[in-house]
């Protein structure tokens, strides 16, 4: 992890691959509290990981990304969606709940702290 946030980070924001971040207390700065690096990782699905379907090809991707470890920043679609989205009024948000859209990415996260 030293490595990358040594070498690699910068190269990753100058291609635009991903963001990262570093978080430290205010009180003492040499004191680093999270570091992480957001992933635009659509820039690295090969061409043979996609399926013959868009909804095949994101089951792949989620699946593959679950086995090492991501989680859902939402639980449910609905939630995530709910989120990304917020609706205007209550009515709305009870008709999207009851037809809930289908999301085409999903929020994940992964701990390299946990084990």
């Amino acid at each position: 992890m030293d490595e990358f946030f040594s070498k690699d980070a910068l190269t990753y924001a100058r291609r635009r691959i991903g963001k990262s971040y570093c978080f430290r207390l205010e009180e003492d700065e040499k004191q680093i509290v999270a570091c992480f690096t957001l992933s635009n990782d659509s820039n690295s699905i090969r061409i043979w990981d996609l399926g013959s379907s868009k909804k095949n090809a994101m089951w792949k991707v989620l699946k593959f990304y679950e086995k090492n470890g991501f989680r859902y920043l939402f639980n449910r679609d609905i939630d995530e969606d709910l989120y990304i989205k917020p609706p205007k009024n209550e009515e709305e948000r009870k008709e999207r709940v009851q037809h809930p859209r289908t999301l085409t990415t999903r929020l994940m996260y992964c701990d390299l702290l946990s084990d």
